[in-house]
């Protein structure tokens, strides 16, 4: 018996169907934005360096992230410049 687990939109809670167009996004500890198709592969996820991992559902919900994520960074001290 095999065991399925169920991918939720961190976005709006939509549950992941065989047909639906999903993205990964990930949030880099340098502030860096990543959006990737569902079914490339995750090579970002196991990176010591990624701070997380969002499973979205569609364009709207990868927008929607995108935007407020987008907006957290403007809000930095330096302006969502990452200095090395």
């Amino acid at each position: 018996m095999a065991i399925r687990e169920a991918v939720i939109c961190d976005e709006c809670d939509a549950l992941k169907r065989e047909v639906n167009h999903w993205w990964r996004g990930y949030l880099r500890n340098d502030g860096s934005l990543y959006l990737l198709p569902w079914d490339s592969i995750p090579v970002l996820g196991s990176d010591a360096s990624t701070k997380s991992e969002v499973h979205l559902c569609g364009s709207n919900c990868a927008l929607r992230w995108v935007s407020a994520q987008m907006a957290v960074i403007a809000k930095t001290p330096e302006g969502g410049c990452i200095h090395a």
